[in-house]
């Protein structure tokens, strides 16, 4: 459990992009430029006689994400995960450390998401004439579990022993 935040946090700071560490199949990458993900839960509205729904069904989870990593941590993502990398399953580890770089975090936590079973599902690949910014890749990810600080976002999957 979390101890209180005191407020104002005055000697320390608050979690932000640069206290993101972040592992893409137990590799850190330190090239990326930004991450992104979602689950979602989609319950269907069940209606009988009358205007007004007489409940709702558990519905489907579905998860999604994406990542941007500078060209070179691309490519050296895509070397580890071998020919017909977007066939290969891997888990994306997102930690977000408020005292990374040595700063005080005032007593924040450390949160953890987990992003399991992750496959590419599409790379997009930009740059423009007179551009500074470096190249980069962005990748889609469809993850077959999302976990935030542990915790499943959704219902525990039925088994045939239930």
């Amino acid at each position: 459990m979390s101890a209180a935040i005191q407020y104002p946090l005055i000697n320390g700071v608050r979690h932000a992009f640069s206290s993101i560490e972040l592992r893409v199949n137990g590799s850190i990458i330190l090239g990326f430029t930004e991450i992104n993900y979602s689950p979602k839960l989609d319950p269907g509205i069940v209606r009988a006689a009358g205007a007004l729904p007489v409940g709702m069904t558990l519905g489907n989870m579905e998860y999604e994400g994406d990542f941007t990593l500078l060209l070179q941590e691309f490519n050296n993502m895509l070397v580890q995960l071998g020919d017909g990398f977007m066939t290969v399953p891997f888990d994306i580890v997102v930690a977000y450390d408020a005292s990374l770089g040595g700063v005080q975090s005032g007593g924040l936590d450390v949160i953890v998401d987990t992003l399991e079973g992750c496959r590419i599902s599409s790379v997009e690949a930009t740059a423009s004439s007179g551009s500074t910014d470096a190249l980069t890749r962005k990748c889609t990810v469809k993850p077959l579990n999302v976990l935030l600080n542990g915790l499943r976002p959704g219902p525990q999957q039925p088994t045939a022993a239930a």
